[in-house]
């Protein structure tokens, strides 16, 4: 969940003054979708709850 975590956090610094560009927060919107996706999904939740994903185990898991 780094890269995740990392869109989701650079937004704060544009937040204030108010600063953020569409294409910006459709960038992080984009990430917290997946990250919706990836904590409801049964093969990767538990692994999202107790915080032990990474980004190449949600890939293999939840790719075709």
């Amino acid at each position: 969940m780094g890269m995740l975590g990392f869109e989701i956090i650079s937004i704060y610094p544009v937040l204030s003054p108010p600063t953020l560009t569409p294409a910006l927060s459709n960038r992080v919107c984009n990430a917290l979708a997946l990250l919706q996706c990836v904590a409801s999904h049964p093969d990767t939740r538990m692994l999202f709850l107790k915080g032990r994903s990474n980004d190449k185990e949600v890939a293999a898991t939840i790719a075709p």
